[in-house]
């Protein structure tokens, strides 16, 4: 078993022949823990099984804490039954200064685990069980991936360690279960062995993917053109992690990452709501944005230098960011677009989101893009686009920049 032995841990342990295997190898071994045990009060050999390891804990001198509480719980029971102990193994982390938890899963666990991802058609960032993972940023630590479930067994019995078996395990109501009994147990060990190569293989070459894409998730904008270069799983890994830096650490399932690969190759700009904030794709890039739009309004009361994150306003400048302003049409104001503005043009009123388009301006920009209204709240100019029909000039008195 490989462990760090200048670090303190959390063995989780069950009272199955798993975990009291790693248990055992713990104490010969000469490491530094202390072991955690959860009863879910699910089974009549649950309370015996909490004491057995009380029992081996009290003989070796080993803090033992036990979560032995009554709970409810919503939905699938597996799905809580894991947060609810992981929970409580960080908060003995946290609580003794421990450097991480120590789970006793084994080689069969991995293959059911590849197994099960494989006929789920995940598309997971690492296939089986990793040595080395993290819950909530604690580290969790697998040493015994190495090890098929006979290898344990045969282990206690040769050194005497007693150990339970939970009856839920022989049941086929849940997924894993039956791929345990019915797929599993008919394996040869050639077999189990022919799957173990095959998944090595795969998070190989997950990692040469991960190599390539990951140089590329630093920023929330990418340009499409680059995104293009990449081959498709180098694609799903790419949004994957990029999401994760950028949004959060969430699962995101094969077909959410197809859904979003094909608003990317589309022609139309556009939107997708993540949480809190927002996927865009706006010509030849794509972007994570908040998803609060930045609202304003300035009043401008004269022709005197005025900046801030939005605009600014000068004495002189380009042309397209000039306007002349009567005296009778102060003070202006000065906001961000708003859906249905428009202007008035030499060939008519238009649409401000039209004109927007016709410059190729992304989605994401135009919310808070600059605007200049009159005293009758009429919109004059659009800085760096063009001022109305009765504004454009030769001679400014005004301009109003967009920073």
């Amino acid at each position: 078993m490989k462990l760090d032995k200048s670090k303190k841990y959390v063995f989780a342990v069950s009272g199955g022949p798993d975990s009291m295997a790693l248990l055992d190898m713990g104490v010969k071994e000469g490491y530094t823990f202390v072991v955690c045990h959860v009863n879910y009060h699910k089974r009549d050999n649950s309370y015996y099984e909490m004491l057995g390891v009380q029992e081996y804990c009290k003989k070796n001198n080993i803090d033992c804490y036990v979560l032995n509480e009554s709970y409810s719980y919503k939905g699938n029971f597996q799905s809580f039954a894991r947060n609810y102990r992981y929970d409580f193994f960080i908060k003995v982390v946290n609580e003794n200064n421990l450097d991480g938890i120590v789970c006793a899963h084994q080689k069969d666990d991995l293959i059911e685990t590849y197994l099960m991802q494989k006929a789920k058609n995940l598309d997971v960032s690492y296939f089986g069980l990793n040595y080395e993972s993290s819950y909530k940023g604690i580290k969790v630590f697998r040493p015994l991936l190495d090890f098929s479930k006979k290898d344990l067994i045969e282990y206690c019995k040769a050194n005497n360690v007693r150990y339970f078996i939970d009856e839920s395990n022989l049941s086929k109501d849940y997924t894993r279960n039956k791929f345990r009994h019915e797929v599993l147990s008919c394996m040869s060990e050639d077999e189990m062995n022919n799957i173990i190569e095959e998944i090595k293989s795969l998070n190989e070459k997950k990692k040469n993917i991960f190599n390539v894409v990951v140089k590329l998730i630093d920023n929330k904008l990418f340009e499409i053109e680059k995104y293009n270069n990449l081959d498709v799983e180098e694609k799903f890994m790419f949004l994957r992690l990029w999401l994760n830096k950028h949004v959060g650490n969430m699962k995101y399932s094969k077909k959410f990452l197809e859904e979003m690969d094909l608003i990317i190759k589309s022609n139309k700009n556009s939107e997708l709501k993540l949480g809190d904030y927002k996927f865009v794709k706006s010509y030849k890039v794509c972007e994570i944005v908040g998803i609060t739009d930045k609202t304003y309004s300035f009043v401008i009361k004269s022709n005197s230098l005025v900046q801030n994150e939005f605009f600014k306003v000068l004495t002189n400048g380009r042309k397209i960011d000039g306007i002349s302003v009567k005296d009778d049409e102060w003070p202006l104001t000065i906001r961000n677009y708003q859906e249905g503005d428009s202007i008035k043009l030499r060939f008519g009123t238009k649409k401000l989101n039209r004109w927007f388009i016709d410059k190729k301006i992304p989605v994401h920009i135009r919310k808070t893009w600059p605007v200049v209204l009159n005293n009758k709240n009429e919109i004059i100019m659009v800085p760096g686009i063009g001022a109305d029909i009765y504004h454009s000039t030769i001679k400014p008195t005004i301009f109003v920049v967009k920073c």
